[in-house]
């Protein structure tokens, strides 16, 4: 599927992705598929399905975050990332129209040589970080991100609980979650002090996004 195919059209229409934005999209696309060729970083069954499975469900998410961070730079932090979803695609389409910097982390050697390379080629303001999350030290690796995402990485309560010293600050979480998402909700520990909303996926009807900030 190139970028000028009806449905990729489509799909920049449905999430106001500008032509420059989209053959960017395309770029990283392109190298993903190239290097999935040799190790494997996104599941070989959605290759076929990239757009609408992987680039469609990670720019969803932009209007959520333009509507809770309504003016001044985003700064967007993507906990195990993997090939760069959805911090990359939703990076590009944020950049669109304010400063945006991201933060891509996963502990995978191979994936984050790919996010480097992706960064390379689509010139994207980005800092990749080879470390598995529970090994961070929140505050001083990424100080203040006001965004921070996952998508189909760990359970809402482990997110939670390794997304607190950002909530604190400020940030607003957004994880994608599948069909689990009422029995995650339930059993995430409440004594944290956190708001839990479920927004429906546009895209799939056995998938949601949790968004989870500070109560007020």
């Amino acid at each position: 599927m190139t970028s000028s195919d009806p449905a990729v059209e489509a799909l920049g229409e449905r999430f106001n992705v500008s032509r420059e934005t989209t053959e960017r999209i395309r770029d990283y696309v392109d190298l993903l598929l190239k290097w999935q060729s040799k190790i494997n970083i996104i599941g070989p069954s959605t290759t076929d399905q990239i757009w609408q499975r992987h680039i469609a469900d990670s720019l969803q998410l932009s209007p959520l975050v333009l509507e809770r961070i309504s003016d001044g730079p985003i700064c967007l932090l993507d906990l195990g990332t993997g090939a760069g979803l959805p911090g990359i695609p939703l990076g590009l389409r944020l950049a669109q129209e304010r400063e945006v910097h991201v933060h891509l982390v996963d502990s995978n050697v191979k994936k984050a040589a790919f996010l480097r390379e992706a960064r390379r080629i689509i010139e994207l303001d980005a800092q990749v970080h080879c470390m598995r999350i529970e090994q961070m030290a929140p505050k001083q690796t990424v100080p203040m991100p006001n965004i921070v995402v996952s998508r189909a990485l760990a359970s809402l309560d482990q997110l939670s609980e390794w997304a607190v010293p950002w909530i604190e600050e400020g940030a607003v979480c957004m994880f994608q979650k599948g069909r689990s998402v009422e029995k995650e909700m339930a059993d995430a520990d409440q004594s944290r002090g956190l708001v839990y909303k479920i927004v429906q996926s546009e895209l799939n009807p056995e998938s949601s996004i949790v968004i989870v900030d500070a109560s007020r």
